[in-house]
């Protein structure tokens, strides 16, 4: 039985098992995540349409917080547990937990010490609101730019960080 084998005519090697060496380097696991945030980089520096650009850039930031995740320190996140109108923000001992009234809960991502996305929902965002050492509010944020706020019920202390 003969075998066969494919040659580089210019190097007279067998490139089987060689590959390619890729342009950013990663780890199997985060290449697709990687790849992902490379293209939204590259569409947003070059869009020229306003609303698309604010929808990679979007997308981008929470990207960038699932491939770098960011850490929060827990005495601030306990600040921001209570009832803010129809919202309700717990802390379980290692994370935000979300509610809004009658709904399914959900668990809170940082984007940044004061921002945070559902991870099942990254549509939705909330951010908290700290005036003078003080959680007061949270804001809604929506893609499409919609926001609302919901003030922090006074019942729930003084929301100290």
């Amino acid at each position: 039985m003969c075998k066969k084998r494919a040659i580089n005519p210019i190097t007279n090697t067998n490139w089987e098992g060689t590959g390619v060496t890729p342009h950013i380097e990663t780890s199997a696991d985060d290449a697709l995540d990687v790849a992902y945030l490379k293209s939204l980089e590259v569409l947003s520096d070059k869009c020229k349409d306003n609303d698309m650009k604010e929808y990679y850039d979007r997308q981008l930031k929470g990207l960038h917080a699932k491939v770098n995740p960011i850490t929060v320190d827990e005495s601030l996140l306990k600040s921001y547990a209570g009832k803010y109108g129809p919202r309700v923000v717990r802390f379980d001992g290692q994370r935000l937990i979300y509610q809004r009234e009658g709904s399914a809960t959900h668990n809170l991502s940082p984007l940044s010490e004061n921002e945070f996305m559902l991870d099942d929902y990254p549509g939705f965002r909330l951010k908290f609101v700290v005036e003078e050492g003080k959680t007061t509010a949270v804001i809604g944020l929506y893609e499409g730019g919609r926001t609302d706020k919901n003030m922090r019920d006074p019942a729930q202390g003084n929301g100290k960080s």
